[in-house]
């Protein structure tokens, strides 16, 4: 699934009109027939009272065109006019007429439209669409504080108003939506914190758009679907033998963190390697080691890395031994790395180590590890994380996993994949361990990086899903994430509901 920018969706918006001849009119008429489809869905029975809020661009006019529709069929509906009606054009003063001729109350903005919100039975955001940026202005911010205060179900046109549709962020005060219905394609903001918190459930209706508009390869944003997991996730062939499943290498380890690498080897068998060896400073010392793997003293795994079919480097290293050991792997390492942890905050003590990896690999850093190696402020980071993982990705020519709430993997030709999976009761020790595993795992089995970049976060996070639904969403630990690694498998490959 394509995600678009708000410019993007502009273009591609121009591009319907200018070379498919669908009119705007058209596909206004469209969105607000989408709206009203999924408003009588979620309301059953007469919506006996909406109010719809209309800026005086296209939202607006989506709402005014809504408005039209509802009143057509039995629903008592007031569309509220949020500035001077010589001030609404195009087809939002289309709409608005159309509006007006099927008997639609409208009305202008008043203390009194405040007091009737909070006995609608929907109110619909219809104030301001993707092409706005920066915080509302007046008379805007007391609008949608009145929404917020209303406590009613709250459906929003293509995004709430006051959400920044390529970020996500919200620079001012922003609409609380239950539901918002997007239009085309969906937007980053819908998902990525904190709009995706404001956005509700997302819907998204194409609303007419050609496929060759949908599937634009210019689209460079995506989301993985259940279908696409099934198409990327290899599978096992009847004759398969733990010798042909995949040797993955993690290394990792110092006094007091021997549990890291042990979760991520776990993490890796879990995933389907057939063998998974641990090298560690002191195998005396490493009393956590899973009994389905086996152990190595880390420098004579630093002179056998071709026997491994992928290396994993980083959890639990120490950043007393962390830069050595990751020049060492730099510099013999003829297998695919995922670099996390102390791994990356020993490249971050000599970038010039990023230019010197000659084989593909993958970076985890979560984003306080992030800013160690941009030099970003890890609030910067936050702000823009699909732009900031994008450049980096890019510029260092490595594939980022930059993890978080809806976690980003940036490939090196620019794209991006944002990972809807997870949830917060995931925010625990060992999380970020099991997914290196889980993405060597998957190299180690063969699979391209960038595939294992992209499929690791999603099965990661379908497994603490799983956990959550079990469980609660509060209390999981890696271990349980780990636990259902395999069921999360059996549900894709059914494409059952998770």
């Amino acid at each position: 699934m394509r995600l678009a920018l708000a410019l993007q969706m502009r273009q591609l918006d121009d591009r319907a009109q200018s070379e498919w001849q669908l009119s705007g009119d058209l596909l206004m008429e469209r969105a607000a027939l989408a709206a009203a489809r999924e408003m009588k869905r979620i309301v059953k029975g007469k919506l006996s009272k909406v109010i719809i809020c209309c800026g005086k661009g296209n939202n607006g006019g989506d709402g005014l065109a809504l408005a039209r529709i509802l009143q057509a069929d039995g629903s008592n509906i007031t569309a509220v006019l949020l500035y001077p009606r010589e001030e609404y054009r195009g087809l939002a003063a289309l709409n608005l007429e159309r509006a007006e001729k099927f008997g639609v109350r409208v009305a202008s903005w008043s203390e009194n439209t405040a007091s009737e919100l909070k006995d609608a039975d929907v109110i619909v955001d219809a104030i301001l669409g993707t092409g706005t940026f920066g915080a509302p202005r007046e008379p805007l911010p007391r609008v949608i504080e009145a929404i917020n205060r209303a406590n009613r179900p709250v459906l929003a046109l293509d995004i709430p108003s006051g959400i920044d549709a390529d970020t996500g962020n919200v620079p001012g005060t922003a609409v609380k939506a239950h539901m918002t219905v997007t239009f085309g394609l969906a937007k980053p903001g819908l998902y990525i914190y904190p709009g995706a918190e404001y956005a509700g459930e997302v819907v998204i209706d194409h609303i007419g758009f050609p496929e060759a508009l949908i599937e634009d390869e210019q689209l460079f944003i995506h989301c993985l679907t259940v279908a696409d997991v099934q198409k990327m996730l290899p599978r096992r062939e009847p004759t398969a033998h733990k010798g042909t499943t995949g040797h993955l290498l993690v290394i990792g380890g110092a006094p007091g963190m021997y549990g890291a690498p042990a979760l991520a080897a776990l993490g890796a068998l879990r995933t389907g390697s057939g063998l998974v060896t641990v090298a560690v400073d002191d195998l005396a010392r490493f009393v956590d080691k899973p009994r389905e793997t086996m152990a190595v003293e880390l420098e004579d795994a630093l002179q056998r890395l071709d026997d491994y079919r992928a290396v994993v480097v980083g959890p639990g290293l120490g950043a007393e031994s962390g830069l050595e050991v990751m020049k060492a792997v730099v510099a013999s390492a003829n297998r695919p790395l995922v670099i996390d942890a102390d791994g990356l905050n020993a490249l971050a003590q000599n970038m010039e180590l990023m230019k010197e990896i000659r084989v593909p690999a993958v970076l985890t850093p979560h984003p306080g590890e992030m800013a160690r190696l941009t030099g970003l402020e890890t609030r910067a980071i936050q702000k823009d994380r699909l732009n900031v993982a994008r450049s980096y990705a890019e510029k260092w020519q490595k594939i980022v996993v930059l993890k978080g709430a809806r976690t980003v993997i940036a490939l090196p030709d620019g794209r991006i994949y944002l990972n809807l999976t997870g949830n917060s009761g995931m925010a625990t020790a060992g999380m970020g361990d099991v997914l290196a595993g889980m993405i060597g795992s998957l190299m180690a089995q063969g699979l391209p990086a960038e595939t294992a970049a992209v499929l690791g976060p999603y099965l990661h996070g379908l497994a603490g899903d799983l956990a959550a639904g079990q469980r609660g969403p509060v209390g999981i630990v890696a271990g349980d994430v780990i636990s259902g690694i395999p069921e999360v498998y059996k549900k894709v490959w059914a494409d059952e509901s998770l």
